[in-house]
């Protein structure tokens, strides 16, 4: 999290924006957040997971892809600290018809109201980057994952060749705030989006707070030249899990 912004704001920020959230992000990625949904959706349903777990949702749209893609029986829940964004979500799922699949709560991600060893698959989209202690973050989600079980995530990336890298730095830092604040109507918001990104943009960074919390197999996939990147890392099968408030994982 950038130095200065509390959670207290981001709750008080996503609030506002909510409503044209979805809009707003579509817009300013050129309907690549489709995209990069739908791909962590395949890697989801590729270990045909019963109970899945959505960390940070905001309205959901992660949620409905991956209820897209796998089994009709796997169970969905998604858990976000702002309320407004879950109204929306609501609304969202009713209309989709899969509100009896999917389930939404309000909780903080760096404590999940959940029992050790609950669900086969956590994800998580744009979420850590947000996060007041990323480490403790992707601790939670070790925790309530199954030994055995996988992180699926989706960050923004950077991208490695200099060209789009140029156009790409110089999109976020002048042109998206333009873009976004006549949509969104909140202009902070997005100048919050732009600053957080080019501040976590290291992509080593993400893969080391994994491997230090405990995942194994960690691999990461970059999505459309490296503007986000698709993370994944796995519980070890078989191994004890240590409950919340010890000091290692």
């Amino acid at each position: 999290m950038l130095e200065g912004v509390t959670p207290q704001w981001l709750r008080w920020m996503f609030g506002r924006i909510a409503r044209r959230y979805d809009l707003t992000n579509t817009v300013i990625s050129a309907g690549l957040d489709q995209y990069w949904r739908w791909r962590l959706a395949q890697r989801v349903a590729h270990y045909a997971a019963g109970d899945i777990l959505d960390v940070a949702c905001g309205t959901g749209g992660v949620m409905l892809q991956v209820a897209r893609c796998c089994a009709p029986t796997s169970r969905i829940s998604g858990v976000d600290f702002t309320e407004a964004m879950l109204r929306v979500g609501r609304l969202r799922l009713l209309r989709a018809g899969l509100s009896h699949r999917l389930c939404l709560c309000v909780a903080d991600a760096l404590c999940l109201p959940y029992a050790d060893n609950r669900f086969d698959v956590v994800t998580m989209m744009f979420g850590v980057r947000n996060f007041d202690n990323p480490t403790l973050g992707l601790s939670e989600c070790y925790r309530v994952l199954r030994p055995g079980g996988w992180l699926c995530l989706v960050e923004f990336g950077w991208p490695q060749r200099w060209l789009l890298r140029a156009l790409y730095s110089g999109y976020f830092q002048y042109i998206l705030p333009l873009i976004a604040w006549p949509l969104s109507g909140e202009r902070t918001a997005y100048r919050y989006l732009r600053d957080s990104v080019l501040a976590f943009r290291q992509q080593l960074y993400l893969e080391g707070l994994l491997h230090q919390v405990g995942y194994t197999q960690v691999r990461r996939e970059p999505l459309s030249g490296g503007i986000a990147t698709l993370y994944e890392g796995r519980k070890p099968p078989g191994r004890i899990p240590t409950s919340r408030g010890d000091a290692v994982w």
